[in-house]
């Protein structure tokens, strides 16, 4: 994949972008691997989030902070990837102008906007069990 275009503020937009979405990946990545290493033993990357969940009061907000932060990454994630495959503008047609919407296939972006609303979902269908489980006997 290509960053640059023929417009040279094509790549410049682009890299933009995919900063972007590096930063929303990082939380989300960071989180769930120390979670899955702290698991398999290899406690090293879970100890500053254990040591924040110490003290009962910052426990208690980072169980309501840590769902937002991570499906508000992923939708953040999707979103930016959205906004990088889809563009609006005006052209010219016969007697008016017209609005344009332009779908831009580029499998890369394609992939991760699929990951993240794939990761959105089972975090939702999750949340969804674990709370209303019991009142619907899932």
């Amino acid at each position: 994949m290509s960053l640059t275009g023929s417009n040279p503020h094509d790549a410049t937009n682009t890299n933009e972008d995919v900063s972007r979405i590096a930063v929303c990946k990082v939380q989300y990545s960071f989180f769930v691997s120390a979670s899955l290493l702290n698991q398999w033993g290899i406690t090293w990357f879970f100890i500053p989030i254990e040591h924040w969940l110490a003290r009962p009061g910052q426990a208690a907000a980072f169980n309501t902070i840590s769902p937002i932060v991570l499906l508000g990454a992923l939708v953040s994630s999707a979103l930016l990837n959205l906004a990088t495959l889809v563009s609006m503008g005006r052209e010219e047609e016969g007697s008016g102008t017209v609005r344009v919407v332009k779908l831009r296939v580029k499998s890369g972006n394609l992939t991760v906007l699929g990951l993240g609303l794939l990761l959105t979902g089972i975090l939702l269908g999750y949340a969804f069990v674990e709370n209303f489980g019991a009142r619907v006997r899932l």
